[in-house]
């Protein structure tokens, strides 16, 4: 069940974004649901089908996915492996779907404010820790690292995907200002993508 506070979105420049603590970078509107869903299937085509790359021995029984945005990885996995396997996804969105498989349960969550359900020590160990597409969020890697390392299960993987959108120019002083306002924009609000 949803918090009233958790759906009452912030509009800003006539998109939507979230309304769970400190603003994020992009919004939570149907245009950008659409986007990651759309990012979702490349990536399925880029990998030749494959939801996750890690080399699990088998089945996994327990799956974390982190910053689950739409849902869409979620409910993919879910779909394709047992019905034994059991899928948790966690967003600072609730935009993911209401009705789902019984063996997946999305949580309004900011992984970096972890507790309750997500306190890293006390979370149940996972086979696959998942997450994708979450540069422009995570401010301190290490700490996700390594949070995310506790709570797996011994021979567990954590996966992480990315397509990092490092500014580059290479036509004109214009482009070269454009790559680094972008550039000084993302420093500005606490992100390394290096």
């Amino acid at each position: 069940s949803l918090n009233s506070e958790e759906r009452n979105y912030e509009y800003f420049c006539g998109r939507r974004y979230h309304a769970y603590g400190p603003m994020y970078l992009r919004p939570n509107d149907v245009e950008e649901l659409d986007t990651e869903d759309l990012l979702h299937h490349t990536l399925l085509l880029l990998l030749d089908q494959r939801l996750y790359l890690a080399p699990l021995k088998h089945t996994p029984k327990k799956i974390l996915d982190l910053g689950t945005g739409t849902g869409i990885w979620s409910i993919d996995v879910v779909d394709k492996l047992c019905a034994e396997t059991s899928v948790t996804g966690c967003d600072i969105s609730p935009v993911q779907p209401c009705w789902v498989p019984p063996n997946l349960t999305f949580y309004v969550e900011n992984i970096f404010l972890m507790g309750g359900p997500f306190d890293w020590d006390a979370t149940p160990k996972y086979d696959l820790v998942h997450c994708r597409n979450l540069c422009t969020a995570v401010k301190d890697w290490p700490a996700l690292i390594n949070g995310a390392y506790r709570s797996l299960r011994s021979g567990g993987f954590l996966e992480v995907q990315e397509l990092i959108p490092l500014p580059f120019a290479e036509e004109s002083a214009q482009d070269s200002q454009m790559a680094e306002l972008l550039s000084d924009a993302y420093t500005a609000c606490g992100i390394d993508l290096v």
